[in-house]
């Protein structure tokens, strides 16, 4: 019996990412206005960073799935299909010494559809520096479209936070001062497609919760 569970709802979690990717062939019709590069990254296009180096440790040995710490230069991991998502996921890993400063960490999230790099996720650095995030993110995208200031709980005690969100006609950012810890936020960056996306497949999830 708890295998017919199992295979039910693999089945049924694929039927789900399977509607919601039946769909991306018209959402990736659009492209976006200007092509926004970030880190180096250009969006709306396949990723051309070259990949990562595999792990060589002291005795000669090359693992065969973790990378190395600290790149020779910027570099991505492979993506790979998420269980609970239409969208494919990989990393972008910073050399040690060039980690962008407001990035939490040395490495960040791809956000993959149709083969093109449509998203990045970050952590970043913890709210104490939300101004100065603020002001970097401001002069890259400019005004902030809105921001407001928020009580967040990680781990149930409250501290003073910040949101902010660019809706510019070709991106949308989102910037979290706090996650889900004091020690870091979070930014989004995400192009047209993969807003679409994104809001096809809550809107779906939304549609399938049980009703009153």
């Amino acid at each position: 019996m708890l295998r017919l569970k199992n295979a039910s709802r693999s089945l049924r979690r694929g039927i789900r990412i399977g509607a919601i990717g039946a769909a991306l062939g018209i959402l990736m019709a659009g492209s976006p206005v200007n092509a926004w590069t970030i880190f180096g990254l250009e969006l709306g296009k396949p990723a051309t960073t070259v990949q990562c180096e595999l792990k060589t440790y002291a005795d000669g040995r090359k693992s065969e799935f973790v990378y190395e710490d600290d790149p020779a230069e910027v570099c991505i991991e492979p993506d790979i299909q998420l269980r609970d998502a239409p969208w494919r996921r990989g990393s972008v890993n910073f050399p040690l010494k060039r980690i962008p400063l407001i990035v939490h960490g040395s490495s960040g999230y791809t956000l993959i559809v149709g083969g093109k790099l449509e998203g990045l996720q970050f952590d970043t650095m913890g709210y104490a520096h939300q101004d100065a995030i603020i002001q970097e993110l401001t002069a890259k995208f400019g005004r902030p479209t809105s921001v407001h200031k928020v009580t967040a709980t990680p781990h149930g005690i409250p501290i003073p936070a910040m949101e902010a969100e660019w809706q510019l006609p070709d991106l949308y950012v989102r910037y979290e001062s706090v996650g889900y810890s004091v020690d870091y936020g979070g930014l989004w960056i995400e192009t047209p497609v993969m807003q679409a996306v994104r809001r096809k497949f809550e809107a779906y999830n939304r549609a399938q919760r049980p009703k009153l």
